[in-house]
């Protein structure tokens, strides 16, 4: 299952082409360099028949499909955070905020919904990332999908 996402920049007068995808579907479009590519470390680990472990297995896998032509890659890693590197080719990461997992579905969605808003608001990666973060652990520890006071509250550990 994967999701591709067409956001319209209107400021800079370009589509951003978001992928949120597994295995082949995910890195068949790496040479049409899509703004945003978003696998969680088991989707990664897929990728190259390997087990993500920890950030600096995340990081050296993420670089990789970089180079392979997404703009940026956000490497969610569940309760650990996320990893990120840049279309500069800056590294990110942000630890997830503490709380009681009570329902993953909908989590990666929010990350890359987050994301989104947060680099519109700010034009800042690492803001970006924290307000992804933010909101797929607010889904992640909720019922249903996050409210906008929860990602508002988990914003609050990252000051």
């Amino acid at each position: 299952m994967g999701f591709w996402a067409v956001s319209p920049a209107v400021s800079r007068q370009k589509i951003k082409v978001i992928v949120d995808a597994t295995s082949n579907l995910l890195t068949n479009v790496l040479k049409y360099r899509p703004y945003l590519i978003k696998p969680n470390d088991e989707e990664l680990g897929e990728i190259f028949n390997v087990e993500i472990k920890d950030e600096n297995d995340a990081y050296i896998y993420a670089k990789k499909l970089r180079e392979q032509g997404a703009q940026n890659v956000v490497v969610s890693l569940g309760a650990k955070g996320a990893l990120m590197i840049d279309s500069e080719k800056n590294k990110h990461f942000i630890k997830a905020p503490k709380g009681e997992r009570i329902n993953t579905v909908g989590s990666g969605d929010s990350m890359v919904a987050g994301f989104l808003a947060g680099h519109e608001m700010f034009n800042n990666y690492e803001k970006a990332l924290q307000m992804g973060v933010a909101a797929a652990t607010a889904t992640t520890n909720s019922i249903f999908l996050a409210t906008k006071e929860k990602i508002e509250e988990n914003l609050k550990n990252f000051k």
